[in-house]
């Protein structure tokens, strides 16, 4: 881990970053997102990232840009909004 932070912790002991809330948000939306496209992409990317010594793109691609903005909420406007998501039969993944 990058950081300055001593431990990993639900919150950062130097930086505050409020690292368990961050975790659940990026988890929502890859649940919410389970049947999209892009989510099941993202998965394959990972898989052969990690699992795959043989993968030729296995490094992310950065656009150098440190502003995140809303990214979160336009990442679950985008998959909600989105033509590619295919229902699961018993899928019942919005009740909680």
């Amino acid at each position: 881990m990058v950081s300055p932070d001593t431990e990993f912790a639900p919150v950062g002991d130097r930086t505050k970053i409020k690292y368990r809330d961050d975790f659940n948000k990026y988890k929502k939306i890859l649940i919410q997102g389970k049947n999209s496209k892009s989510i099941r992409a993202l998965f394959d990317w990972y898989n052969t990232a990690l699992l795959d010594n043989h993968g030729k793109d296995a490094q992310p691609h950065d656009d150098g840009s440190d502003d995140d903005g809303n990214e979160i909420q336009d990442a679950l406007d985008h998959l909600d909004g989105s033509d590619d998501e295919e229902p699961a039969s018993g899928d019942h993944s919005g009740s909680e």
